[in-house]
């Protein structure tokens, strides 16, 4: 009961601001075609999130994801044009995003790891670096990505007769991070480094190569959000994905990501990028002005990182303390049981 009360109380902006718009606007919110526009305009979001946690875990964090998912993206769309929006090119072009993707996280995780650059500092100056080769290949100009049916589907398409197909890929590499987190020796391996480096470290856990995972898996999913982003909007500009990595910073931290590392989940993650989602629905159905939109915005987001980090720090403490001990535990077991072998 304790853990649905807090549950409750984490998100309480949330359910405030569902309520008050079923009484407003509840003949237009309250439809299966603005549930499906909340979650639509959550996607991309929670695409970026599924990756964008894991450097967090590990202590670190990526900056680098809107530049990334614009240069990528950019990439893609250029190969495609070259080979005249045929299938073979759609699929070199992905490949060659991807590819690009996990060249840039390792990058990052090199010089932050081998090199002790803070983080911060690293993912910008590697997103002013990829958003200046985006200006290039762009020529400041924009670019139509439209032409290929594959390509299109991925970010127009529908399944089951009105789930749109960016839902159903977040959903996908949700599951597929909350597997890795809750089930697999690598999610122990990244709470572990996020909660005690050093200790880690001492334990015989690889730091560099989990880090190294969780830049490149960050990187590799921002380009997969900015690819449905560009098929979404059957273009690429220069500005493309240009701030998306604010508001993934604030869909994690109202999602109850630590920064220190350690400590978060997916689940958390995707319900701050619901939460972002919902907040501009909300907005844009009160027809609230664009002038005031940003002051709205930003004081409903105080307010819900407030809620969220006291209802968290409640529930900390110790008992972050006993799980991260419960998985050095688990991991020094497992290394005797290999030894013994």
């Amino acid at each position: 009961m304790k853990k649905i009360g807090r549950f409750f109380v984490k998100t309480a902006v949330v359910w405030i601001i569902v309520i008050l718009m079923c009484v407003i606007k509840g003949s237009v919110f309250c439809t299966t075609f603005n549930v499906m526009n909340i979650l639509l305009s959550s996607s991309v979001y929670g695409i970026m999130i599924c990756g964008s946690i894991f450097p967090l875990l590990v202590g670190g964090m990526d900056l680098s994801v809107g530049s990334v998912a614009a240069f990528c993206g950019t990439l893609c769309v250029k190969i495609m044009a070259a080979n005249g929006f045929s299938t073979t090119g759609v699929l070199l072009g992905v490949l060659t995003a991807v590819a690009s993707a996990a060249a840039i996280g390792f990058i990052n995780a090199f010089f932050t790891e081998k090199f002790n650059v803070p983080a911060l500092l690293m993912t910008i100056s590697t997103q002013y670096i990829f958003y200046g080769f985006v200006q290039l290949l762009t020529s400041n100009h924009t670019v139509s990505a439209a032409g290929n049916p594959v390509f299109d589907y991925l970010g127009s398409g529908v399944l089951f007769g009105e789930i749109p197909f960016p839902i159903i890929i977040m959903l996908f590499f949700g599951f597929l991070v909350y597997i890795i987190l809750n089930h697999a020796v690598l999610g122990q391996r990244v709470y572990a480094i996020g909660g005690n480096r050093i200790a880690s470290g001492a334990m015989g856990i690889r730091t560099f190569r989990v880090a190294a995972f969780a830049y490149i898996f960050s990187a590799i999913m921002a380009a997969i959000g900015g690819l449905v982003l560009i098929s979404e909007n059957t273009m690429v500009r220069a500005n493309t994905a240009y701030g998306y990595e604010l508001y993934i910073f604030i869909a994690l931290v109202v999602g109850g990501v630590n920064f220190a590392g350690g400590e978060g989940t997916i689940q958390g993650a995707l319900y701050g990028a619901l939460f972002v989602g919902l907040l501009d629905n909300a907005l844009t159905l009160l027809g609230v002005d664009s002038t005031f939109q940003k002051l709205i915005t930003g004081t409903i987001i105080v307010i819900a990182i407030a809620v969220m980090t006291q209802s968290t720090a409640k529930g900390s403490g110790l008992e972050r303390k006993s799980r991260l001990a419960l998985l050095l535990e688990r991991i020094r077991i497992a290394r005797q049981a290999q030894q013994e072998k």
